[in-house]
């Protein structure tokens, strides 16, 4: 009975150690994930700060400094 005993005993330490095995490994995996989308995160904020600066067109760029001149011109002309 008492080798019964010890057996169960054992067996409680090798099911006990299972649990924590499992736990560490849950927990580097979560901490895998967090890293994931803390990059993730971050590349979606770059994308979204990309998005919002202008993308105007080379022809934009040089129509508008043209119109800018144009209007120069104007007031001088009107001087």
């Amino acid at each position: 009975m008492a080798n019964n005993e010890v057996e169960k005993i054992d067996s409680l330490k090798k099911e006990r150690e299972k649990c924590y095995e499992e736990v560490n490994n849950a927990k580097e995996e979560e901490e895998k994930q967090r890293d994931m989308n803390k990059k993730m995160s971050q590349e979606i904020a770059e994308l979204r700060k990309q998005q919002l600066q202008s993308t105007e067109l080379e022809e934009e760029v040089i129509l508008r400094k043209l119109m800018g001149e144009y209007d120069d011109i104007s007031k001088n002309k009107e001087e």
